[in-house]
């Protein structure tokens, strides 16, 4: 099986070459920084336009994700969510294109399903729900399989962004103080990296088509982050709030969990496999 994964990120990105690796299959990493982690063939994105690969699995991970960076440079974004992705389908003949969406499709945020996905006003949802249906529609025209999956918030090892990473830096900075944009309140769905991974592995053994959401169905408070944390690793933290975002986010994944019956990691044991793997506990 050869799989073409481009975008190699410290969270998932890392957490998927493990989970593929343990496979045994032949890999080929693209990403515009190389990274020591990935000890297989790589080459620069560019590279991928310059010469002839073939893959039985494309999979598409890089992103500017977040509206606040979106809009720091709305192009650069825009080439890298909408336009490589449909460049390296242009190039591809065969196989299957993996791409890695998210939740912010929504502008209903409370259990949407899939075909509640529209355009609103999230600069990064809309790029991703753009990339979404013109990958699609290419796809069918070249008779290459596709799939999407809209993931809420990844949580994991080497993580930099949302609430459970604003707990990690102040870990790794050895520092109590920890520093949240959202408030105590805020509910979030999350998802365990490797998790993550591990449903995009079910889309390669078992060739699965379509867009899905793919969340767990659990939801935890900003308060109950911090009482994991607290609970794991014994520290009393001190919590700086520069903003309080209210929100409350949680997809409904039943399209995807009645398809592939997935088991997915318990949102406090992941924490502590992230711990763990950071050597922070």
């Amino acid at each position: 099986m050869h799989i073409l994964i481009f975008g190699l990120s410290d969270l998932l990105g890392r957490s998927l070459y493990k989970k593929l690796k343990e496979k045994k299959f032949d890999l080929k990493g693209f990403s515009r920084n190389k990274k020591e982690w990935f000890e297989d063939e790589f080459h620069f994105f560019e590279e991928f336009f310059e010469k002839d690969f073939e893959g039985d699995f494309y999979i598409y991970l890089s992103a500017i994700s977040g509206d606040f960076q979106v809009e720091k440079d709305y192009i650069e974004a825009l080439e890298i969510n909408v336009i490589s992705p449909l460049k390296i389908l242009d190039k591809i003949k065969k196989g299957h294109f993996i791409y890695i969406s998210s939740a912010s499709v929504y502008k209903n945020k409370l259990f949407p399903e899939e075909e509640d996905a529209e355009f609103h006003n999230s600069l990064y949802g809309s790029q991703k729900y753009s990339a979404e249906g013109l990958l699609n529609v290419y796809c069918n025209k070249k008779k290459i399989r596709f799939t999407a999956l809209r993931f809420p918030r990844i949580y994991g090892p080497y993580m930099e962004r949302n609430p459970v990473a604003d707990f990690l830096k102040a870990l790794r900075e050895k520092r109590n103080e920890v520093i949240l944009y959202d408030d105590y309140n805020a509910r979030y769905e999350y998802i365990f990296s490797y998790d993550a991974a591990g449903c995009i592995l079910e889309i390669i053994e078992k060739k699965i088509e379509g867009i899905f959401n793919c969340g767990t169905g659990v939801v935890k408070t900003v308060k109950e982050v911090e009482e994991a944390f607290r609970k794991l690793t014994g520290k009393q933290f001190e919590i700086k709030f520069i903003k309080k975002r209210k929100g409350v986010d949680i997809l409904d994944s039943s399209k995807w969990k009645n398809l592939t019956k997935f088991n997915f990691t318990d949102f406090e044991k992941g924490l502590e496999i992230t711990l763990k793997e950071e050597k922070l506990i």
